[in-house]
Parts: structure tokens; C-alpha cells; sequence
């Protein structure tokens, strides 16, 4: 077997000789995973149609116990109608003519028994055979809606999967293979005007990175033990799979055996339970990463249920989702071109509480550049007027009827495109001249409806006291001119701020285990470094000592932080989301992030802050203090609106409610 897989990583593997090796594999191996591998190798790398591997299918499917064998019958229903899917995909073979109704009622056959009582026996293969159930279908004929309803199967399929996905190149590969899924039901949505849908698929995308990131958290020793061991629970609950063999020994049938079946229900039963008992506590204890862990809870989380939840939002309230898609299309010349379409979902609330929810629904397509550049490329800020394509006219018209008194509260989760200075990008297209989203709109950036959903429900702390500071503004090589004016308008404006210089004092003071006073507010203003994955973030503290997103993750965050500082970004430099400071923080209790886009420049965040913390000690919540304050230094210093780098790196994560 392992000779057949090595050579199907070949460029021009001959694919009939190995193939026919693979099948005998199968017939032969006395392990079952051996067998089972070899089988899933033929059907999927194999010859497209061979008649070899469906000789050996149908003789399976003649063979094994439906009842007593229960599992290994799902499991070869499904990669018969994995098949059927290769061969229909490929317009037929010379093996096997085109077939869609074989695809389809092979495929149907099979998702009935691949969830016999709730939980996947094999969630890639339901999801396989979901879109050859969807891609069966003519939906010329009128069964669009009947296609779609298809396609969110296989998308919670792909979702519950991603949560057990623990490598990049785990991740990758079913990115590459499933994206299809999302990509054809989020068209179908946009054409069936089905908002629900749309979120669906919008969210179920966003569960992309949470194996990953459970992975990272389950083995990082820097992690914090109750987040490590909350993760790990996840995982290995997500993974389970309910037993699919005879049991012996027990009370059954006449052989003295239990029928598969009876036991399979049992089992899954029991991993219900666990998987929703460790959802339960990763909520607990992951917040807003333990909420997307759940992909039971992808029906009931819309952006539409985000409005109506909300408790102290009395004006006009936005939330805009954002979900690029890039496809692969023939050039014509037997070349694939690369093209990139972005679907956008707004929900809005126009006006007080009584206002009825309304919805849009579209998608265009931009140039690749609005994906292939990151907030580090100096040309973002030339290109605002194309990354302005974001906006849908509908929002455009929302913010054009708004009084800069009072401005629209636009919550964006703009997956795949966190990179985005959003308070710089132009309004033209409303007619606004001269006019940018920061003139009409509040904004905030979330990670997905989910987190902010589990935002809203965190509790708010009204006390501004103790907070810690950290500046950089005393070293000798002055790098930092202005942070220590930063420093001292934080400390009379706000009593009693404890100043930390060193990396083991800060974990010390917010240490979980810590006795004291908890602490209502973090702020630093220090050199910040990226890096690739996120999790390396780093901060030098002003004793030289460096402190990661990753160590983040075993403090107790104050509900709010102020990282007022460079590269404190929710994206990494490889562009995966979730991840970073931001995230870190709201792991372990923070409500709202201020962060850097970018390397932010010294002297004009020390201006914008000064006045924030003014505005902060006030009484204004920390979203509308930064705007507040960014807007007022806009409008003394005219001539730096046209340089939006000076100021538009500072963004608020989370704040969901505020």
C-alpha cells in the first residue's frame, strides 16, 4: 500500500498498474485501517471510473452485514458515490459513462448512513457525498433552492471537520478540495436571496483555522494549562467517532453479539454529550474561540439575531461580512486564470428599537490585488479608492443619510481582508466628496458572528481602576520620542496607574491565579514585531524582556487593552485570521482590543491618544473615545487626512454591543 501512495506523488504515475495494486491491497490486508486506506486511495487517486474499484465496491457492498457491520457499510456506500462524483466531474470516462442519477441516488443512499444518530461516522466523506447529492441535481429545472439546501449540508460537514483539523497541511488540502462547497452555495444564495444561508457558509468558512489554532493552543507550553487542556478536550471530542463494529460479550442477537447498529447509537449518544460538554467549558474558558468550536450552533448564529440582541444601540446599527472567494476558470487557451469574487452581507437597523431588521445580499469582483496585498504594503493607501469596492451601495446610501453628530455603528468581519485600513476608505460612490468611513461611521472589526455574539454576552466592568501602563518612553536610544507624553496623559487622566517595565512583572500582575484586586485596563505603548503565524507577535517591554500573543494566553486579560502599539493586528503576516494579540487577549477575558495594524507612527497615535485617554476617563467607551479622538485630530490637522497611514492603523476589535 505504502508503494501505491508513494507513487501516486509522482507527476505521470501509472495510474491503472497502481490502481489495480491498490484494490489488491484492500482484498488482502487483514488490518481493517490498512484496508480501508487502500480502498479510499483507489477510489480517490485512482483511475476516473476504473472498473476494477467498482468491481471491488459493488463486491463489498454485496458482502458486508448492513446491520452488524453497520459502519463499514456507510463507509463503502459513501465511497461509492465518491465514484460516481469523479466520474460525473470528469463528463464520463472510458470506463464508465456519464451518470448523474447513479451519482445521486448513491450519494443519498450514503449520507443516511453516515449519520445514523447525529454524529459523522466521516464527516469529508458526508461532505463528498453532500455535493455530488447538490451537483446531481439540474437546478435549471427549478430545484435551486433544493440544491442549496444540499450544499449547507456538505458546508456543516466541512465545518465540523475543520474543528479536528490539527495541520496546515490537513488544512490546506481540505480547503483545496471543499472550496468549491462554499464558493457554489454562497452564488446560489446571492441569486436566491437567501440571507440565512449566506451566514451559514460566511460562518461555517470562518471555523477554517480553529483546528489549527486549538493544535497551537493544546501543545504550546507558554499556553496557560486550562486553556491547553480545554483545547485538547475539544479536539479529541470532535474527533470521536461512534464504534462501528459487533460487540462481543454482551447481551444480543442469538450469536451472543450486539448489532452494530444498537451499539453505534449508543456511542454517539455519549459523544454528543462530551463534545457538548466540552464546548461548554471551552466557552468557559476560550470565549470567543470556545463558541466557534460548536458546529451545531452555525443554524442558529445569524447577523440578523447579532441586532436583535443588542441592548444599547439606539441609532443606526450595521454589520457588514465580508467573504472573498478565489477561483480557478480555463483562460480558454488551456490556461487557468485566477479570479477573485468577494460576497457582502449587510444587516442594518435604521434608526431605534422598534425598526425592522433589513438585509443585502450581493457579491463583485475586484482585482486580486484586494487580497494579494497585506497592511505592511505602502501602496494599500493608493489603492483606498479600489478597496472602497467593499463598501455595497446600500451602506453607502445609510451613511450618506447620516449626521456626522451621529454617526452609523458599522461592526465589519471582514474575513480574509483584516488587512484593510477600513476608517481611510474613500466615500465617493455615496457622493460624499472629499469624505472618508470615519466621517460617517463607529467601526469595529470582529473575527465572526460568533465571537461577537459571545462578546455581547461578556460582562462589562465600569471601573477604570487598577490599570497597568506599559511605555517605552525611557530608553536611552529614544526611539519612542513621544510615548512618554502618551504616559503622562494616561496618568492624569487616570488615577492610580500601576507602571510595569518588565515582562515576568506584567504576567505576574495579571497572573489567573492572583488574589488581588483584578485589573479593568491594560495599555502599552511599545516597539511591536510580527511575525508568520500570528502567535509570535511580540512586544519588547522597556527592560529589553519580550513578551508573545502566545504567553498572552496565560494571563487574565483586563476587559480592556489598549496595544496602542505597532503589529498587534487579528491576522498574521501569512493572512490566517484568528490569531495574534487581539484574539490572545479576548481568550482570557478582554471585551474590547485597541490594536496596530501596522508599524503606526509615534507622533500622531501619542496626539490621538492623549485625547482618547481624556475622552476614556470621561465616561466614553473606549470604541466611540478612539473615533472621537481620531476624528477631532483630523480636524485640526486638515492636511494629514490625505495621509491615512499617520492614523488609520489604530483599530478596535470587539466592542461588539458598545
Amino acid at each position: 500500500m505504502m508503494r501505491g501512495l508513494v507513487t501516486l506523488l509522482n507527476d505521470e504515475p501509472l495510474l491503472d498498474e497502481v490502481t489495480r495494486e491498490l484494490v489488491s491491497v484492500n482484498h488482502q490486508a487483514t488490518n481493517e485501517n490498512t484496508a480501508r486506506r487502500a480502498l479510499v486511495a483507489a477510489v480517490r487517486s485512482g483511475v476516473v471510473g476504473s472498473s476494477v474499484v467498482r468491481a471491488r465496491l459493488d463486491e463489498l457492498l454485496g458482502s458486508v452485514d448492513p446491520v452488524r457491520a453497520a459502519g463499514e457499510f456507510a463507509v463503502v456506500m459513501g465511497l461509492s458515490a465518491e465514484w460516481w462524483l469523479r466520474v460525473n466531474d470528469s463528463g464520463g470516462s472510458s470506463e464508465q459513462a456519464l451518470d448523474w442519477e447513479s451519482g445521486e441516488r448513491a450519494a443519498l443512499d450514503a449520507v443516511t448512513l453516515l449519520r445514523p444518530a447525529g454524529v459523522s461516522l466521516d464527516p469529508e466523506l458526508e461532505a463528498v457525498c453532500w455535493l455530488s447529492a447538490a451537483l446531481s441535481l439540474d437546478a435549471g429545472q427549478g430545484r435551486k433552492i433544493e440544491q442549496l439546501e444540499r450544499l449547507l449540508w456538505s458546508v456543516r460537514c466541512v465545518a465540523e471537520l475543520m474543528v479536528t483539523v490539527s495541520t496546515t497541511a490537513d488544512r490546506s488540502r481540505l480547503s483545496n478540495r471543499f472550496a468549491r462547497v462554499f464558493d457554489a452555495g454562497a452564488a446560489l444564495a446571492v441569486e436566491l436571496g437567501d440571507h440565512d444561508a449566506a451566514d451559514v457558509i460566511m460562518e461555517a468558512a470562518r471555523r477554517d483555522r480553529v483546528g489549527l489554532i486549538l493544535a497551537e493552543l493544546a501543545r504550546n507550553p507558554d499556553v496557560d494549562t486550562a486553556i491547553r487542556s480545554s483545547a485538547l478536550a475539544v479536539s479529541d471530542s470532535s474527533a470521536a467517532i461512534p464504534t462501528t463494529t459487533t460487540t462481543d460479550g454482551e447481551d444480543g442477537d442469538e450469536d451472543g453479539g450486539t448489532p452494530a447498529v444498537s451499539s453505534t447509537e449508543s456511542r454517539s449518544a455519549a459523544i454528543l454529550v462530551d463534545r457538548q460538554g466540552a464546548v461548554s467549558d471551552a466557552e468557559r474558558v476560550l470565549g470567543p474561540l470556545g463558541a466557534l468550536c460548536d458546529a451545531s450552533a452555525l443554524m442558529s448564529i445569524t447577523a440578523a439575531s447579532i441586532l436583535d440582541r443588542r441592548s444599547d444601540l439606539t441609532g443606526t446599527t450595521v454589520v457588514l461580512q465580508l467573504f472573498p472567494q478565489q477561483t480557478s476558470q480555463s483562460s480558454g487557451r488551456g490556461r487557468e486564470v485566477s479570479t477573485v469574487r468577494v460576497y457582502r452581507r449587510l444587516t442594518w437597523i435604521e434608526g431605534g428599537d422598534d425598526s425592522a431588521v433589513e438585509e443585502h445580499l450581493d457579491h463583485f469582483d475586484p482585482p486580486k490585488t484586494l487580497l494579494a496585498t497585506s497592511a505592511e504594503d505602502l501602496r494599500i493607501f493608493a489603492w483606498l479608492p479600489t478597496f472602497a469596492q467593499i463598501l455595497p451601495q446600500p451602506l453607502l446610501d445609510l451613511l450618506a443619510r447620516a449626521d456626522r453628530s451621529s454617526p452609523v455603528r458599522l461592526m465589519i468581519v471582514p474575513t480574509g481582508l483584516f488587512h484593510v485600513p477600513f476608517d481611510a476608505l474613500p466615500l465617493s460612490g455615496s457622493g460624499l466628496r472629499d469624505e472618508m468611513l470615519i466621517d460617517r461611521a463607529v467601526v469595529s472589526v470582529h473575527g465572526s458572528l460568533t465571537s461577537m455574539l459571545a462578546l455581547m454576552r461578556t460582562d462589562t466592568v465600569s471601573s477604570i481602576v487598577p490599570s497597568i501602563a506599559v511605555y517605552d518612553g525611557e530608553r536611552a536610544d529614544g526611539e519612542l520620542k513621544h510615548v512618554e507624553a502618551e504616559f503622562i496623559s494616561l496618568n492624569t487622566h487616570v488615577p492610580g496607574v500601576i507602571r510595569v517595565r518588565g515582562a515576568e512583572e506584567l504576567r505576574e500582575r495579571l497572573r489567573k491565579d492572583s488574589d488581588s484586586e483584578p485589573i479593568a485596563m491594560l495599555a502599552m505603548g511599545v516597539h511591536g514585531s510580527s511575525d508568520d503565524h500570528g502567535w509570535g507577535q511580540g512586544k519588547t517591554m522597556p527592560d529589553g524582556s519580550i513578551v508573545t500573543a502566545a504567553q498572552a494566553l496565560g494571563w487574565k486579560a483586563p476587559r480592556l487593552c489598549v496595544l496602542a502599539s505597532c503589529h498587534s493586528p487579528i491576522t498574521a503576516a501569512d493572512g490566517v485570521e484568528l490569531s495574534g494579540f487581539p484574539l490572545a487577549l479576548m481568550l482570557t477575558g478582554a471585551a474590547t482590543v485597541i490594536g496596530g495594524l501596522y508599524d503606526i507612527d509615534d507622533e500622531a497615535t501619542t496626539a490621538i491618544m492623549n485625547r482618547f485617554w481624556e475622552l476614556y476617563a470621561g465616561g466614553t467607551v473606549p470604541l466611540i473615545a478612539l473615533h472621537q479622538a481620531k476624528v477631532e485630530w483630523l480636524h485640526h490637522n486638515p492636511d494629514v487626512r490625505r495621509t491615512p497611514r499617520l492614523w488609520a492603523g489604530l483599530v478596535t476589535y470587539g466592542a461588539a454591543t458598545q
